[in-house]
This record gives structure tokens, sequence and C-alpha cells, in this order.
């Protein structure tokens, strides 16, 4: 079974290696706007958060279907909201 999960930023060293291909894959999809040192600067030092997906069963990373999303939470006039 997968399970998505936030990883604490003082966790996000501890994973970097394991995930680091999936997150150079996630920024050619950006078309330029960031490159994968520029999501690990983001999640580590803005108001961003990195998810991973595992198989709960053997505690291995499973990001080939899923991805390596980063998410923001966004203050608008009267709301907030959480962009990914």
């Amino acid at each position: 079974m997968k399970k998505a999960t936030i990883v604490p930023k003082e966790h996000i060293a501890d994973v970097w290696e394991d995930i680091k291909e999936y997150v150079e894959n996630c920024a050619k999809y950006t078309y330029g706007r960031f490159t994968e040192q520029d999501i690990l600067r983001d999640v580590l030092l803005k108001d961003q958060q990195l998810w991973v997906s595992f198989d709960t069963e053997t505690g291995v990373f499973n990001n080939r279907s899923s991805g390596v999303p980063s998410s923001e939470n966004v203050s608008y006039a009267f709301y907030r909201r959480t962009g990914l």
C-alpha cells in the first residue's frame, strides 16, 4: 500500500539522495521556472512542503507513478489556499 506524507524540514536532508532524481525529473516540467536546486532551496528555506509517497510495507520510496510534489500556502485578500 502506498502512503503520501509531508517530509518535515529537519528530515529533508535524510531523504534527498533517495528522491533527487525524481525532483530533477519534476523540474523539467516547470519549463525553466525551477531547477532541482531551486526546489530544494524553497522546501528548506521558504514556506513550501515536500511530499513523498512510499510503500508502507517495505518503506521504499515509490515516486515513479506519483511524482514528488511540493506545496505552498498562498495568502489572498480574503482566504489562504494550498497550491501544488
